[in-house]
């Protein structure tokens, strides 16, 4: 074998990454191999799940406890363990439903931003920059009063 370029290249000249001694790139290989099997692959997945975020990231840490609760409600061995962790996302759920429908009717558009207020301001705008063209034009529609046509 001779090394050229970080590469190892047999006798018939055929190549392979270059590694500490040839015992590591059979167990590189069969790592790799492993690693593509159904349940090492399933494992893998659920231990990279579990890392914990940054602590300091607390978005980051409520969506890894749901996480965990959801996998204790659906996988956990014991039966209380289960309906307990299921009754939790549910009180949980429930409470944050709540939250956001609170947010949702405390949202109010402000005065400033109000349709009203933006044609107002537009108006003003428009009397400084064309002050001959801001004149009242006659509308272009007339309502009439009921009974009358």
């Amino acid at each position: 074998m001779r090394a050229r370029h970080g590469r190892l290249y047999d006798d018939r000249g055929i190549a392979t990454d270059l590694v500490a001694n040839d015992k590591a790139a059979s167990v590189y290989q069969n790592a790799k191999r492993s690693a593509r099997h159904p349940g090492i692959a399933a494992r893998s997945k659920e231990l990279q799940l579990e890392l914990l975020p940054d602590p300091g990231d607390v978005r980051a840490i409520r969506a890894h406890a749901m996480a965990v609760i959801v996998g204790l409600s659906l996988n956990a061995q014991d039966e209380k363990v289960r309906m307990r962790s299921a009754e939790w996302l549910h009180e949980e759920t429930g409470r944050q439903i709540a939250e956001q429908e609170r947010l949702e009717g405390a949202r109010v558009v402000p005065a400033a931003n109000s349709p009203e207020a933006i044609l107002e301001k537009l108006r003003g705008l428009y009397q400084k920059a064309l002050p001959e063209a801001a004149r009242e034009l006659e509308p272009l529609v007339v309502e009439a009063a009921p009974g009358e046509e």
